[in-house]
């Protein structure tokens, strides 16, 4: 007949209660990633600053805000995309989901950060480790749900290029750190980019 469901799955109206729930979270955290503008904007009035002026002068704020909306847009597409292959889901897939929202929810604080401080190598480490982490759960989330045929839409099972989009990126992501980790000499409790 097929496999026993996952224990803990639940019905398919559950399923498209927690993908709206994710879209509201990400919805959310795209919004907060403009409020630090919305600040500096104010500031900039009350201190006479012209247009032209602040386009200059937060040049790397609005960079870091635009950057970070598209990420965060190209995060939930893929999601979107890996999400309409599920009906039900389980305890585990709840859980794994939360931990990506927390990503999501995350990133508008490192962008702040790259943004508005002074550049140094922790805040960028910051930035992409969340990057990398976030995309580490999606292949987490792939695997368990191509493992898991009772939480498919029937006869629609999600693809591997979810998973492999996922990898690319974990990989992308992770090169960074993976390389300060190897380069650190014998003895060193810091890795490069905190000294």
């Amino acid at each position: 007949m097929g496999d026993p469901p996952e224990p803990g799955a639940v019905s398919a109206r559950s399923a498209e209660r927690m993908k709206f729930f994710t879209d509201a979270v990400v919805a959310i955290a795209m919004t907060l990633l403009i409020l630090p503008l919305m600040e500096s904007v104010a500031e900039a009035g009350r201190d006479g600053v012209t247009t032209s002026g602040y386009l200059s002068e937060h040049g790397g704020q609005l960079f870091s805000f635009a950057l970070s909306f598209v990420i965060i847009a190209s995060f939930w597409a893929g999601h979107h995309s890996l999400f309409e292959h599920v009906e039900r889901y389980s305890v585990r897939l709840v859980w794994l989901n939360i931990a990506w929202m927390f990503t999501i929810v995350w990133l508008p604080v490192p962008t702040a950060m790259v943004g508005s401080m002074a550049e140094d190598g922790p805040q960028k480490a910051v930035y992409i480790e969340t990057l990398m982490v976030s995309s580490a759960v999606m292949v987490v989330i792939n695997l368990l749900l191509l493992r898991s045929p009772d939480l498919w839409v029937a006869d629609y099972p999600p693809s591997g290029g979810d998973l492999t989009a996922a990898i690319v990126l974990t990989l992308l992501f992770g090169a960074p750190w993976c390389s300060r980790w190897l380069s650190r000499g014998p003895g060193t409790t810091r890795c490069s980019c905190c000294s």
